[in-house]
């Protein structure tokens, strides 16, 4: 059997060395807040795994398209790798969403707003901030745990606890440049928020809920 490297551990590989297709950026090693327990690495490193056993997720997401700021609105089965989103600038004057579907190897753009007709394009989650969304949404849920020791090396630090709609989360930062954020529903252990700002403008995935979803392809895609 190949060794691989743990979930969350590839997750950070992605954010903290790859930057995700964003450019590099110099910043401060983070010294805020606790380093956390064995208690607490252990729930880190149930957390995506978390995700897939429940199934899916309806989500929001804020990132930047052509140096404006956009918003996706979308649901993922995190199980198929299938998901789904709408995505358009947050101000509206410049111009309507379009909708996207992927799945583990293709993404599918709607070929025009509102349009019934879809392009397969190929991932390219370097070039395109879509695709990339789309690449870190998927990194979101694994079918098995995480190693401990992985999530130790990434020295991960508990910030405080605050609330997100209403909700409890535990706030956790990893890494030396503190370039990942996560916000873990106090009790349950499921992900309700995760930031990023290896991605050009940011990026940050809010999991509304955690729920089976089932995402069906339009049979309209071309090329």
């Amino acid at each position: 059997m190949r060794k691989r490297a743990g979930a969350m551990c590839a997750l950070l590989i992605c954010l903290l060395l790859a930057g995700c297709g964003a450019q590099q950026r110099q910043t401060r090693t983070s010294t805020t807040g606790a380093r956390a327990t064995d208690a607490q690495v252990l729930m880190l490193a149930q957390v995506l795994e978390s995700d897939f056993r429940r199934g899916g997720a309806q989500f929001t997401a804020n990132l930047q398209v052509d140096g404006q700021p956009a918003r996706a609105t979308g649901r993922v089965d995190f199980r198929s790798g299938r998901g789904t989103a709408l995505v358009g600038p947050v101000d509206p004057s410049l111009g309507p969403p379009r909708r996207f579907f992927w799945t583990r190897t293709t993404v599918l753009a709607q070929a025009s707003p509102g349009s019934r007709h879809y392009l397969r394009e190929v991932p390219d989650e370097h070039g395109n901030p879509v695709h990339a969304m789309i690449g870190f949404i998927n990194l979101l849920s694994a079918e098995t745990i995480d190693n401990t020791a992985n999530i130790s090396a990434a020295t991960p630090r508990l910030i405080g606890q605050t609330r997100i709609a209403g909700a409890p989360v535990d706030e956790f930062r990893y890494g030396r440049n503190g370039d990942i954020t996560l916000w873990i529903l106090t009790g349950s252990g499921l992900l309700r928020r995760i930031a990023t700002t290896r991605a050009s403008g940011g990026l940050t995935v809010d999991l509304i809920n955690h729920d089976p979803i089932k995402i069906d392809l339009p049979r309209t895609a071309r090329g």
